[in-house]
C-alpha cells in the first residue's frame, strides 16, 4: 500500500526525536547526578575538616593545629558556597571558638606560672568553651544533614 510507506517516512522522524529526546534526558539525569556526587564530596571534606580542627585544637602541638587552622580556613571560605548562611555561620562560630579553646589551652599548660585561683578561672572558661563548641557542632550536623543526601527526592 502506498499511503502505509508514506505514513511510515512520516512517523520515522517523529520516533528519532523522541528517542534523542530520551537520550539527552537521560544524559542530563547523569550529569545531575555526578554535580549532586562531586558537591556531596565537597561538602563531606568540610565536615572532615571541621572534626579534624577540633582534634587538632585539643590534642595536636602548635604547628600541627596552626596547618590545620588553615586548612580549616580555605574550607569556611568554600562553605558559604556549599551550604547556607545559616550553617556558614555555625561553622565561622566553630572557628573562633577553637580559637578561644586552643588559646585557653595554652594558658593551662602555663598553670604552674599562675595561682590556684587563676588556673581554675581558665579551667572553667574553657569547660564553658567545650560546651560551646559542642552546641555548635550540633548545630552545624543538624542542619548540614539535609545536604548530605543525593536521592532523587531532594535537590542540593
Amino acid at each position: 500500500d502506498p499511503h502505509l510507506l508514506e505514513y511510515v517516512r512520516a512517523i520515522g522522524p517523529i520516533l528519532v526525536a523522541l528517542a534523542v529526546a530520551y537520550i539527552a534526558y537521560q544524559q542530563w539525569q547523569t550529569n545531575r547526578l555526578a554535580l549532586k556526587e562531586k558537591l556531596l564530596d565537597r561538602r563531606l571534606k568540610i565536615i572532615d575538616a571541621t572534626s579534624t580542627f577540633f582534634e587538632a585544637t585539643s590534642e595536636f602541638n602548635a604547628e600541627e593545629y596552626l596547618e590545620e587552622r588553615r586548612r580549616f580556613s580555605k574550607h569556611l571560605i568554600e562553605a558559604e558556597y556549599l551550604f547556607n548562611s545559616e550553617i556558614h555561620g555555625e561553622l565561622q562560630q566553630f572557628f573562633h571558638l577553637n580559637s578561644q579553646l586552643r588559646r585557653a589551652i595554652e594558658r593551662i599548660k602555663d598553670a604552674n606560672r599562675l595561682t590556684d585561683e587563676q588556673a581554675a578561672k581558665i579551667a572553667d572558661e574553657k569547660a564553658d568553651i567545650d560546651k560551646k563548641i559542642v552546641d555548635t557542632l550540633q548545630r552545624i550536623w543538624s542542619a548540614s544533614a539535609k545536604y548530605m543526601r543525593i536521592d532523587e527526592g531532594h535537590s542540593n
